[in-house]
């Protein structure tokens, strides 16, 4: 769910010359910016993208955890990396950090302890579906 205190950092990729949106509670950018630049970025296929992350996103966190508990760095890679190639195309920057730290450290055959990176990803996931719910709206 939406919460204040939290950081999204959006990066649209495709504005005129690299322009780069940031938005936090904290440093004066506004939920309402980062949802009229996801709309002026995506404009009718917002929608569509809004559905692939509530369904998609969901299986995958559900793959890395469970993948994480087994200490399964394969599992644990492939979800990580699902993760952080949806994040990069909506442009969710710190999504898609965090979901590449963690396939980068299961590449390297770390799995154990990942639960609180994975609980944070949790946490900026489901924040940054609801800005997509809220940018999708009429």
């Amino acid at each position: 769910m939406f919460a204040a205190g939290r950081l999204w950092n959006l990066d649209f990729r495709n504005r005129p010359e690299g322009e780069q949106v940031t938005w936090s509670p904290d440093d004066g950018g506004t939920a309402a910016e980062a949802i009229r630049n996801l709309r002026e970025r995506f404009g009718p296929l917002l929608t569509e993208l809004r559905e692939g992350w509530g369904t998609d996103i969901p299986s995958l966190l559900i793959r890395l955890r469970s993948s994480a508990e087994r200490r399964d760095p394969q599992g644990v890679a492939e979800s990580a990396h699902g993760i952080a190639g949806m994040a990069a195309i909506l442009g969710a920057r710190r999504i898609e950090a965090l979901a590449r730290d963690l396939e980068t450290r299961a590449g390297e055959g770390e799995t154990g302890g990942e639960e609180g990176r994975i609980d944070a990803l949790t946490d900026l996931v489901e924040a940054f579906g609801e800005l997509l719910r809220r940018a999708a709206e009429d």
